[in-house]
């Protein structure tokens, strides 16, 4: 696939992508230019980009990514630090989900008092935690 539809399937621009490629997140071999010489993308490629998009959401910098994904490959990472990566991963998850569940119950809330006939003021928000 090339950028354009490589941008469209990650979500991410076409900018970004080539700024991924240039710090070395995103590699292409020699082999993945076509005749025309235009960069071909695989899904391989489009893999690395939603888990570095995925990580970015956590909070992982991009300096913190290229480490780990470098020690991934290179065989560096034990299977406790594999699975710490992944329990980081689960904790943040469910940290979201908790989150978002409160702030859901403060919908829910908020619609029951009007449904009740109360008053309630402009600026009156749910709360989140």
């Amino acid at each position: 696939m090339r950028i354009k539809e490589l941008s469209e399937r990650s979500g991410l621009s076409r900018d970004t992508i080539r700024y991924y490629e240039k710090i070395g997140l995103l590699k292409l071999e020699k082999g993945d230019r076509s005749e025309n010489n235009y960069k071909e993308y695989s899904e391989i490629h489009l893999n690395r980009l939603l888990l570095i998009k995925q990580a970015k959401k956590m909070g992982v910098t991009l300096k913190q990514i290229h480490e780990y994904i470098q020690a991934w490959e290179d065989g560096l990472l034990s299977k406790k630090e594999q699975m710490t990566i992944f329990q980081q991963q689960l904790d943040y998850l469910n940290q979201q989900i908790a989150d978002m569940q409160k702030l859901k119950d403060n919908v829910l809330m908020k619609m029951e008092k009007l449904e009740n006939g109360e008053v309630m003021q402009i600026g009156e928000t749910p709360e989140v935690a």
